[in-house]
């Protein structure tokens, strides 16, 4: 066989044409393995295709977690393309010489995006803990720009890493063994194959794969800790189990990923008594199936994703069909209206729709009295329905965790706190203390002629603008005064102290 040697000022490197995977030598139902990972790729393709669809489809998903989530599908996909083409290719087709160049290729693409999955996951942990441990900040530490230039950090950080990695391959004389024991051009046991010094490789392989997998391991063990302690803060059990619900999925990602690829990597990286085909089954069915199951669990396991993929269908009915629902018969509009309820619209809009089909209805006949009376019907059912879903009257975030948030950063000090965060501050007090619709909390004004403070800072005096009207128009609702009067909440750990901080007209008055 031949081989090119490529020379340099004080060695001549050997690079053989190719490498032959050599791999379940000893496995006997090796077919149905490959038939079963070609089965695993097809899922991993529709599923996270599907996820990025919806997602993109969806202006209510255009958020920083799920900007996360489709990062997660993207690297999915492109790391289950790296393996199980080649694997069946290899082990199926019994082709398994893969060219040196390739060989480099997919050894740089494959580490790559199984290092940006372990990253991915991180920084889904991120999301997870500024959600649960620092909720008011959210729209100030988890936005879609910082969640942007955090992917795209890591990316950079893996695409050179792992650039360097597989250059530094290429500094190896292979004038022995060209067989890979593994299931594609594994670095290990490439570098291994070597005939000079391959210290450098080997130093490079298990420090760089000891923090890529420890390091955003570690992250996600200490975000969850810290989850841990402010969910067990939270004073009402459904608040402790909300948060904890929306991990369920990040967990079962975490638990599938880590706990295989570390146990099985480094037993094959620093235990080399470890049987090939063992090493070979385990580490592939720990690389593919996470990519696989990924999307299947966040279809199921996040509710937002789980409405709009089983609303797919109706809510693409009327586009798919080239169906105008003003012009088309009562059955018809009936499917549209149930496509927006899938899609989550609500009740009250869909009834705004209903009002405008019946007032501009084209087709080749007005909607009938009876057609009406069945879109009626059907509005009162879903109204009936609702009723077992609607939403509890008490709210489920914690208030002492938010008054605890008011009393720190970048909410304090009051004389010197921006105006965003002053007026958020303002708004969220003015609705606990007078328990005021937002509408008529729109309606107030620190305007001289509207807000009058008491003398001696004896309370506030809160008259709606004239101009507003309000949803329900009665002489009790026009000129409602809102009055109130100075309070605080004791102050955590002082007696005979009290937060000024919380006070509604202490704040209105800065």
């Amino acid at each position: 066989m031949s081989s090119l040697r490529t020379v340099s000022n004080d060695s001549v490197i050997i690079r053989p044409p190719g490498f032959y995977i050599i791999a379940f030598e000893t496995f006997p139902y090796l077919s149905y393995y490959i038939i079963f990972l070609a089965f695993v790729y097809a899922v991993t393709l529709v599923f996270n295709t599907l996820l990025i669809y919806i997602i993109a489809c969806d202006h209510c998903l255009h958020t920083p977690k799920f900007l996360a989530v489709v990062n997660l599908a993207v690297i999915d996909i492109i790391l289950n393309t790296s393996t199980i083409p080649s694997m069946i290719k290899t082990f199926l087709f019994k082709d398994n010489f893969v060219p040196y160049n390739l060989c480099l290729l997919q050894m740089f693409v494959y580490y790559t995006f199984g290092t940006l999955e372990s990253y991915a996951l991180t920084i889904l942990a991120y999301d997870r803990l500024i959600a649960i441990c620092f909720p008011l900040r959210q729209n100030l530490l988890n936005t879609s720009q910082i969640m942007s230039c955090i992917i795209g950090l890591t990316w950079v950080y893996c695409l050179g890493l792992l650039a360097y990695c597989t250059a530094i391959i290429t500094r190896l004389s292979f004038c022995n063994s060209v067989r890979v024991f593994s299931y594609f051009c594994d670095y290990a046991p490439v570098f291994r194959l070597a005939c000079n010094d391959n210290t450098m490789q080997w130093a490079v392989g298990a420090h760089s794969s000891m923090f890529n997998l420890m390091a955003p391991f570690s992250f996600v063990i200490l975000s969850y800790v810290s989850i841990l302690v402010t969910v067990f803060r939270m004073k009402s059990v459904s608040s402790r189990i909300k948060a904890l619900a929306t991990c369920i999925e990040h967990l079962i990602l975490v638990a599938v990923f880590y706990i295989p690829i570390i146990t099985i990597f480094f037993l094959g990286l620093y235990v080399r008594a470890i049987d090939p085909d063992q090493r070979v089954l385990s580490l592939s069915l720990a690389s593919c199936l996470p990519p696989c199951i990924n999307p299947i669990v966040y279809s199921l396991k996040t509710k937002e994703i789980k409405n709009r993929a089983l609303a797919l269908p109706e809510s693409s009915w009327c586009t798919t069909n080239q169906i105008d629902a003003l012009t088309r018969a009562a059955t018809e509009v009936l499917w549209y209206l149930q496509g927006l309820l899938k899609v989550g619209k609500s009740r009250s809009t869909v009834r705004a729709v209903v009002a405008a089909i019946k007032t501009d209805h084209t087709g080749d006949t007005r909607l009938a009295d009876g057609d009406c009376s069945l879109i009626s019907q059907f509005l009162e059912d879903a109204q009936k329905l609702a009723l077992h879903t609607r939403r509890p009257a008490i709210p489920m975030w914690d208030l002492g965790q938010v008054l605890a948030a008011l009393q720190q950063e970048p909410f304090v000090p009051l004389q010197s706190v921006s105006i965003k965060w002053l007026s958020l501050q303002v708004a969220f007090l003015l609705a606990v203390t007078s328990a005021k619709r937002v509408g008529e909390l729109h309606a107030l004004s620190v305007d001289e002629s509207c807000c009058r403070f008491l003398p001696d800072d004896a309370g506030v005096m809160l008259r709606p603008n004239p101009a507003f009207l309000p949803k329900v128009i009665a002489d009790f609702h026009l000129n409602q005064l809102v009055e109130l009067r100075p309070y605080s909440p004791p102050k955590e750990g002082g007696e005979g102290q009290e937060d000024s901080n919380l006070c509604p007209v202490r704040v209105l008055k800065v």
